[in-house]
């Protein structure tokens, strides 16, 4: 599930308490990890193409046998991403996206910027005290597989 918003912001953000800024206090920018109703509850969508989808989606997620991971990803305005594996441990996630061009009939500005959020629902429960590490990368061209202790040839 992707949400894409042309603002240059956030499609979505935990809310939470604000600084003396009126800012959120947590980091609009870093993922999301969704693990129960209350959380779910706190997200805050921004007004754009396809919400209520993002929104159905977030709400048909089993919280207890499920996690909702989100990354957001400021991206130039005639590319698009596509998110090509997503592989877990106890205290790591890790996600790798492709990116290439959107089709000749979307306007787009070559110096602009979009955000394309990335909403992904795994089928495990996760403990956000346990997580310690997350990593993404993007890649030109088509999706290659993860590397693996096996295959470490696969690497770039």
């Amino acid at each position: 599930m992707r949400l894409r918003n042309p603002d240059v912001a956030p499609a979505l953000i935990e809310s939470g308490p604000e600084t003396t800024d009126g800012q959120p206090a947590n980091d609009s920018w870093a993922p999301i990890l969704v693990t129960d109703t209350e959380t779910a509850a706190s997200l805050e969508f921004a007004a754009v193409e396809g919400v209520e989808r993002a929104e159905q989606f977030l709400e048909e997620t089993d919280f207890d046998s499920e996690t909702l991971y989100v990354e957001q990803h400021p991206i130039r305005e005639c590319y698009e991403q596509q998110l090509c594996w997503v592989r877990w441990t106890e205290s790591s996630i890790e996600t790798a996206y492709s990116r290439g061009y959107r089709d000749a009939d979307i306007a787009c500005e070559t110096d602009a910027y979009d955000v394309v959020a990335q909403l992904v629902r795994l089928p495990v429960v996760f403990d956000v005290d346990e997580l310690r590490s997350h990593g993404s990368r993007t890649q030109s061209g088509p999706c290659r597989p993860p590397t693996t202790p096996e295959n470490p040839e696969e690497e770039e």
